[in-house]
């Protein structure tokens, strides 16, 4: 889920151009802290990068034959205020095959999200600017060649459908597009913002954010903040939908993501919306609470990036974190739980680097990769990937900010959660979309910086 706007990619941008970075944390890593090549191995830690050029974020995720597909955001040299993305194909140990730039001038093209194809390619998703803001797709072969670019009217998040189509959640307006990036439908639901996500059986979860105040007199008002999902089928018709609330818990509770569970229910990702405190609450397939836990000491301002089921049936979260409880400055950060959501190891990386990211998944093997940016030791900000053990660690000789221990305190807050049923309105959406008539298409020029391995 995206929170930050441009304005606060520019302000991080500017922090990065002018304050170089030298500071780091001791912790669970072990070993010293200088950078340098070494060889390539089965877990890694590697920078993706150009010289002279900032890149942040990096999504990342694994390809069939074992590799990685990774995008991110990038700042041309002499546009402090105009973004590009780049697209990155590596293979199983972190080596690029193919890395491409993608621009178009007069235009910032943030990504948010990539994935693999039934067909070999990928797709990419994000936030285009220019006079207005737009949700941008872009459909690419096995070799990175662009085959369709499609500009939407509204802004959102993109996922892909198990009939390779994508459906865009934009505020009370969510929508579906076809292979090929054309509309097929669109629905409003009462609220706004959040997310749609694809449900095993083809339909979707509508994940929104809810926010009402009251003003008591003139000097006081009480802001109360609340979750709803709306559980839809393959014709979205609506199955079930309720509204979650905190009794005083959170200092204002903010909905993450939402994953689909083996067990046929689901886990919420939950931020505290003041504050560093977040939550993960385990619902049956009818929404309601299982379990429900808080995990506290992260940080002061806390984003969840990522949330998935790992192969033993518990949880693997990650995100990242500004002034981290655990060390001075931002940092990634991945927790992993039992099936219960009890803590089994939580690590921040890149403590005192400016990392941003956090995008983990658990691989075919059983290990975790995780994705983002850093500006450790340079000027600029360039892309990260870490390929963890399943303990969340690289070797015993890893630089010390390569997996800093966090002490988690968890608490059991299933009594504090209130849940009842709603009945949200239901109307129709049309979104403008334009194919997008030109976009330079260059090799990226990223070198790669191995910074820990076993």
């Amino acid at each position: 889920m995206v929170r930050e706007d441009k304005r606060y990619l520019i302000k991080r941008f500017i922090f990065f151009f002018l304050i170089p970075i030298f500071l780091s944390c001791g912790g669970g890593g072990g070993g010293g802290d200088s950078i340098g090549n070494v060889s390539s191995s089965s877990h890694w830690a590697k920078i993706y990068g150009v010289d002279g050029v900032g890149e942040i974020r990096g999504y990342i995720q694994q390809t069939d034959d074992g590799g990685y597909i990774l995008a991110g955001t990038g700042l041309p040299p002499g546009r402090y205020e105009s973004f590009r993305f780049l697209v990155i194909k590596l293979n199983s140990e972190g080596d690029i095959v193919w890395q491409k730039y993608f621009d178009r001038e007069d235009f910032d093209d943030e990504v948010y999200s990539v994935y693999e194809t039934e067909d070999g390619g990928y797709i990419v998703g994000g936030v285009s600017s220019g006079d207005w803001s737009e949700s941008f797709i872009v459909k690419l072969n096995a070799n990175g060649s662009v085959i369709w670019q499609k500009l939407y009217e509204l802004v959102g998040t993109l996922d892909p459908t198990k009939d390779a189509g994508y459906v865009i959640s934009s505020g009370s307006c969510v929508f579906k597009v076809n292979s090929s990036g054309n509309f097929v439908w669109g629905r409003t639901y009462e609220g706004k913002g959040g997310g749609i996500y694809p449900m095993k059986d083809d339909g979707y979860m509508v994940m929104q954010n809810e926010t009402e105040i009251i003003r008591n007199d003139v000097n006081s008002y009480t802001i109360t903040y609340r979750i709803r999902l709306i559980r839809l089928d393959k014709n979205n018709s609506v199955l079930w939908a309720r509204l979650y609330e905190s009794d005083g818990l959170f200092n204002g509770m903010y909905g993450g993501p939402v994953y689909e569970t083996r067990d046929g229910g689901y886990v919420l990702g939950i931020i505290e919306n003041v504050g560093g405190d977040i939550a993960l609450v385990k619902l049956d397939s009818g929404g309601n609470i299982i379990w429900a836990k808080a995990y506290r000491g992260i940080g002061d301002i806390v984003d969840i990036h990522s949330l998935r089921q790992t192969g033993d049936g518990g949880y693997i979260i990650g995100g990242d974190v500004e002034d981290a409880d655990y060390c001075a400055g931002d940092s990634m950060w991945v927790l992993r739980t039992d099936p219960a959501g009890n803590v089994v190891w939580a690590k921040g990386y890149g403590e005192g680097a400016l990392a941003l990211g956090g995008y983990v998944i658990e691989t075919d093997s059983g290990d975790f990769v995780v994705s983002g940016s850093m500006a450790f030791y340079q000027d600029y900000p360039h892309l990260w990937v870490l390929k963890l053990h399943p303990d969340g660690t690289i070797s015993p000789d890893a630089p010390s900010y390569l997996g800093v221990d966090i002490d988690v305190e968890v608490e059991d807050i299933s009594s504090f959660i209130t849940v009842e049923d709603t009945n949200p309105s239901v109307g129709s959406c049309t979104v403008r979309v334009e194919d997008v008539l030109s976009m330079e298409v260059t090799n990226a020029g990223v070198t790669v910086t191995t910074i820990a391995s076993d």
